[in-house]
């Protein structure tokens, strides 16, 4: 399911929610373009268009496009307060709007909310179409194959993306996974700076201190934290590509 159909679904539904949805995306992107400019305020009345704007003279379409996908999923997948209450776009779709989607948008769009970007090298590449990954910020977790012919075109073995992730069922009831629309090609640097990062914050955010005071030790606030890890992975690859040092920034 790509993200113009999610888009588009989700305007021709619920266009309250489209605008919300569009405010945030907004955020988040002046956040990544400039965080020092973003929590001074510097930029808080910036309009989509005019960021939008600015990302397309900085990027080439493609990256553009990359960026673009990558903002959309963070902010339906993120929980935000709306109305006094925690609210996410994807449980509200589920809700809703649910006899709007096949069977298989819906596993799709279920997997997509339950996942998180991380950086992933690519271990092998099959001349068919599947691809070997390691995640190489839960280092622990086993190898995973995905299918992926198009992909298979564009990357190499020992070379870096950052994408989601997902886990549906087969038809027969077998587990696959399959990545999201969230694919940035990473330099070396960029993905090594990235992982350096975010094993830092996570070293800090499972201290026992912090872990029962800030309430992270249940699955759904773990979950939160790392969905948080693209601000940093896209940070550093938009900075790379504006061809800016990046300097370390905890959000």
């Amino acid at each position: 399911m790509n993200t113009q159909r999610i888009w588009t679904s989700l305007v021709a539904l619920d266009l309250f929610y489209a605008n919300l949805i569009n405010d945030m995306i907004n955020t988040f992107s002046l956040e990544i373009i400039d965080c020092d400019a973003f929590y001074n305020k510097e930029s808080s009345n910036m309009s989509p268009d005019q960021t939008i704007a600015i990302l397309q003279n900085t990027l080439s379409n493609k990256q553009y496009a990359e960026f673009e996908a990558s903002a959309l999923e963070f902010c339906i997948t993120n929980e935000y307060i709306v109305l006094g209450k925690s609210w996410n776009c994807i449980k509200h779709l589920l809700a809703k709007h649910k006899k709007q989607f096949n069977k298989s948008n819906l596993q799709y769009l279920e997997a997509l909310n339950n996942s998180y970007v991380s950086v992933y090298q690519i271990i092998s590449v099959s001349e068919d179409r599947s691809i070997e990954l390691q995640d190489m910020i839960e280092v622990d977790l086993p190898y995973t194959r995905i299918e992926n012919k198009a992909l298979c075109s564009k990357v190499k073995e020992k070379s870096f993306i950052a994408t989601r992730l997902l886990q549906t069922e087969t038809k027969a009831g077998n587990i696959e996974y399959q990545i999201s629309n969230t694919i940035l090609h990473l330099p070396d640097a960029v993905a090594q700076g990235s992982i350096d990062v975010i094993k830092i914050m996570m070293q800090a955010m499972n201290s026992p201190l912090i872990r029962e005071n800030a309430g992270f030790d249940t699955p759904h606030n773990q979950l939160l934290q790392k969905k948080l890890w693209i601000k940093e992975i896209l940070e550093h690859w938009y900075m790379h590509h504006c061809d800016k040092t990046v300097a370390p920034v905890f959000h």
